[in-house]
């Protein structure tokens, strides 16, 4: 079973004047379309999960990825020569609390 995009339980210009029917519109239908259509396409032909709930689909991925991080340092954003290869990297590189 796919996952479908939901309707909006509220009209679109229901957030109006803190939010625009048109930006609802393109969050709600296509950003947040896009996200069901990806994950839709990720799980296809997938042993396991298909018709698995959001919850084990998010943890299958989780799962996952933990075992791509054990074997590839650099895949999860650090570098094994750093010296803090267990403190997550900030956008410049450097190690997060490092304070340089």
């Amino acid at each position: 079973m796919a996952f479908r995009l939901p309707n909006l339980p509220f009209a679109g210009d229901a957030l109006a004047p803190h939010m625009s029917a048109e930006t609802l519109e393109f969050h709600h239908g296509k950003h947040h379309a896009a996200y069901v259509k990806k994950t839709n396409e990720m799980i296809e032909g997938k042993q396991g999960l298909s018709g698995a709930s959001l919850t084990d689909v998010v943890r299958s991925a989780g799962s996952r990825a933990r075992q791509n991080c054990s074997t590839t340092a650099r895949s999860c954003g650090t570098t094994a020569s750093s010296g803090s290869a267990s403190r997550p990297r900030t956008a410049r590189g450097r190690a997060a609390g490092s304070g340089r």
